[in-house]
């Protein structure tokens, strides 16, 4: 196929799973992302294995239609590597957004975070989980407000007998912000999962620190405890119910 369609344009960054790259169609003069999934596995097996669920899981993806969740325009292979071709958003993720302003108040952080559980709700109930959340996975811009990014790329990960590490040798599960019931059951799918790593983002905008460290007073200090429980049947049991929570607060 010809290339003059379209140019891959600067590095955007670098993902766990590949690189990301600014890709200007000029028949449409739009840009896009595209990002090329470079992950390391142990076998041919296991690589095809995950390309045929990376790609029905990219399927999915195609279903979510929300203004706060990034779109997924295209999928395919480029020089043999998997793709997905997407939404581009250009401004700050969560970690930049603390650079910039500091630690937010309750006030503040409810804009992001009621935004970011919009696009959870639309997510889960579509049977969708993201399972990666974390402030570099949320991003706001100004011409198109808070979203989700990343969602599904988890598919990439899930071989059986993959060891979950990168070209880089980082370990990829495991963050500051994942269920720790995800790390002993890899393969849990659960909404609850998510608000576990809501608790952790929400305590990180307002404090600047991570729960290990320290639990932020006031009024969010019960709700992050809550979603932040080692037991997912004391969390709240969904995104709505945490929504309710956190708006009553205000």
């Amino acid at each position: 196929s010809s290339n003059d369609e379209y140019t891959i344009g600067e590095r955007l960054g670098n993902g766990g799973f590949g690189q990301v790259y600014k890709y200007h169609n000029e028949l449409l003069d739009l840009d896009f992302a595209i990002k090329v999934l470079d992950p390391l596995f142990s076998s041919e097996k296991d690589q095809a294995n995950s390309e045929k669920r990376f790609f029905r899981e990219a399927k999915m993806l195609f279903t979510l239609c929300h203004p706060n969740i990034v779109r997924i325009y295209d999928v395919g292979r480029l020089e043999g590597k998997p793709f997905i071709k997407m939404e581009l958003v250009e401004g700050c993720d969560m970690n930049g957004l603390l650079k910039k302003h500091g630690n937010l108040t309750f006030e503040n952080s409810l804009l992001p975070i009621i935004e970011l559980l919009k696009g959870l709700e639309y997510a889960h109930h579509k049977g969708i989980i993201h399972r990666d959340l974390k402030p570099s996975n949320y991003m706001y811009s100004e011409t198109c407000g808070y979203k989700i990014i990343d969602f599904g790329i988890s598919a990439f990960t899930e071989s059986e007998g993959y060891t979950k590490l990168t070209k880089t040798g980082e370990q990829i599960a495991g963050g500051l912000y994942t269920d720790p019931q995800l790390m002993e059951n890899p393969t849990l799918r659960d909404c609850r999962s998510d608000i576990y790593s809501v608790g952790v983002m929400l305590n990180v905008l307002t404090t600047g620190k991570h729960i290990k460290e320290e639990l932020n007073g006031g009024k969010l200090k019960g709700i992050i405890k809550k979603c932040t429980n080692i037991s997912p049947d004391n969390r709240y049991s969904n995104v709505k119910e945490l929504k309710k929570a956190l708006e009553t607060e205000q």
